[in-house]
């Protein structure tokens, strides 16, 4: 698993190095994580400057809670607690599916007003996100 951050820390790295060529000025946030043992992920996903995988303690668990690592100048880093079955990443915020299947979006662009119903799937983009419904509607928010 430890790989993972090894190898988006490297990307990170090329990019700052790419943009030394330039006159802008990167600075890549990238934390080297160590993964206990004891803890297995059961979703992750990589946004544009953050990442958030769901810890559980082992994979019979049902759900877990979100751990969020990266820039977080808007809050899309710093999940709510609770227990999430998914997780998906966008790039100011971030949205989850909670193990009673309701979604919550944290960070700038998340919406006031959670979405209602039940979910299977959440994926968030720059600055919308969708879902995929129990009833398999599609319900998106954002802009």
């Amino acid at each position: 698993m430890r790989i993972c951050w090894k190898l988006l820390q490297l990307a990170l790295t090329a990019r700052a190095v790419a943009a030394a060529d330039t006159d802008a000025a990167i600075d890549p946030i990238v934390p080297d994580i160590v993964v206990p043992l004891d803890i297995d992920e059961t979703s992750i996903a990589a946004g544009i400057e953050h990442s958030c995988a769901i810890h559980t303690q082992s994979y019979e668990d049902v759900g877990g809670r979100v751990m969020c690592w990266g820039v977080d100048n808007g809050g899309q880093s710093s999940p709510p607690p609770g227990e999430f079955i998914q997780v998906s990443t966008g790039r100011l915020h971030s949205c989850g599916i909670r193990i009673d299947e309701t979604v919550e979006c944290w960070g700038v662009g998340a919406p006031v007003t959670q979405p209602e119903g039940l979910f299977e799937q959440v994926s968030s983009g720059d600055f919308h996100s969708c879902g995929i419904m129990k009833d398999q509607t599609v319900h998106c928010w954002g802009v």
